[in-house]
């Protein structure tokens, strides 16, 4: 019942996420789970494999597909040099020579990627960084000049 008490935290009870009948009605077994259900899962794994982030910060996902509830995934690093193809992510903690408290101080940030049970399938692609000209960028250029 993960969508359902989901939704009622959040406020989104859409039928997709509700019961399998409900979901049955938009073409899907099992509801599916909520966009930003899975974004904070996935800081939470981030945040358990050692990242220390420092607020403010820009967290961004772009989502792949659509995650049957419920549901094993499974969170890792990516680089921009070395983003591993389906089935190859690095291990939740980073890739060798991964620093990813270098990537979150950097604009472009640490990249992650959550992939289906099997490690085969991406269901979201992010991104967090702490860097300010960044943050200030995304929440519309930041405080301006006083004059």
């Amino acid at each position: 019942d993960t969508g359902r008490r989901y939704g009622l935290l959040n406020g989104d009870l859409n039928p997709i996420h509700l019961y399998p009948a409900t979901s049955r009605l938009f073409g899907f077994k099992r509801p599916i789970a909520h966009a930003l259900f899975l974004t904070g899962a996935a800081e939470a794994a981030l945040r358990n494999a050692g990242l220390q982030l420092r607020y403010p910060c820009v967290l961004s996902a772009d989502f792949k597909r659509p995650t049957l509830l419920p549901a094993t995934l499974h969170c890792a690093w990516i680089t921009p040099a070395a983003t591993p193809a389906p089935g190859e992510g690095a291990a939740a903690g980073g890739a060798a020579g991964f620093d990813p408290a270098a990537a979150l101080a950097s604009p472009e940030g640490a990249g992650f990627v959550v992939l289906t049970e099997d490690r085969c399938k991406e269901v979201l692609v992010g991104a967090v960084s702490c860097h300010a000209d960044r943050v200030k960028a995304e929440m519309g250029g930041g405080g301006g000049s006083s004059e």
